[in-house]
């Protein structure tokens, strides 16, 4: 994941981390709650192209914001 977003982000690095305490060892979301609410819903959108419109959302958002962040890390925690 990092090395696929420091490609769509120029000037970006990876930089390796240690884990925080409180960072799960395994992630594997739950979707039951959102399908028992929402019936028939699932989720559609291919994991890159959602990657890519975050991307252009925040820099829409930052575009009028005078404090435009430099690139930083993508930290990865091993």
């Amino acid at each position: 994941m990092a090395e696929y977003i420091t490609g769509l982000v120029p000037g970006s690095r990876i930089e390796f981390a240690p884990p925080l305490p409180q960072d799960p060892s395994n992630r594997r979301p739950d979707l039951s709650l959102a399908r028992s609410l929402l019936p028939g819903w699932s989720a559609e959108v291919p994991y890159e192209a959602g990657v890519k419109r975050t991307l252009e959302w925040f820099k829409t958002e930052l575009a009028g914001s005078a404090m435009a962040p430099s690139p930083r890390p993508v930290r990865v925690c091993a």
